[in-house]
């Protein structure tokens, strides 16, 4: 958000990442269960919270696994993208979207490497059949991976970051 009189930009959106990024659910869903392994040790005293509903300033108490496993049930049917998906904003599907719920619609369905964030603080969440990987050898009925079939579609591309990481060297600011 921007905060500069000046320059004009005081209260508008620096980014079109206005609602759930993957990112941030994933590191969300990483400090519950982290949470919840204090409190069965003793070392937090709270199970749960309160909140809340969007059509009612009722108090609703939610106790913090049935948060975790909202999360977890949600995850995969939010953020990926399938073959099914007739979305007027869809560019590709078969990715991980960015972020769900947003103002800018489109938005939502533009593939970011934030998901890889997501990958790494929280695993558990994603379905493993939707990561790539490429394996030349392998003669079997998976269309998507069959003979390196998935290659140009990044798993080997990691090599790029050393000449990102080298350019970004030359011009540092």
């Amino acid at each position: 958000m921007g905060s500069n009189d000046k320059a004009n930009n005081k209260g508008y959106l620096a980014t079109r990442r206005d609602r759930s990024a993957i990112n941030l659910i994933a590191l969300f869903r990483a400090i519950i269960s982290w949470i919840i392994q204090m409190n069965k040790q003793g070392y937090y005293p709270y199970n749960s919270i309160y909140t809340t509903s969007l059509n009612s300033e009722d108090k609703i108490r939610i106790s913090f696994e049935k948060w975790l496993n909202q999360i977890y049930e949600n995850f995969e049917k939010e953020f990926w993208i399938d073959q099914t998906n007739s979305s007027k904003y869809v560019n590709r599907k078969q990715i991980y979207k960015d972020t769900i719920n947003s103002t800018w619609k489109w938005t939502n369905f533009q593939l970011q490497p934030n998901f890889l964030i997501a990958a790494v603080v929280a695993p558990e969440m994603f379905d493993k059949t939707h990561i790539c990987d490429y394996v030349d050898d392998d003669d079997l009925n998976d269309y998507k991976r069959a003979h390196g079939y998935n290659y140009h579609n990044s798993p080997e591309w990691l090599w790029l970051t050393g000449y990102y990481i080298r350019a970004k060297l030359y011009w540092p600011e």
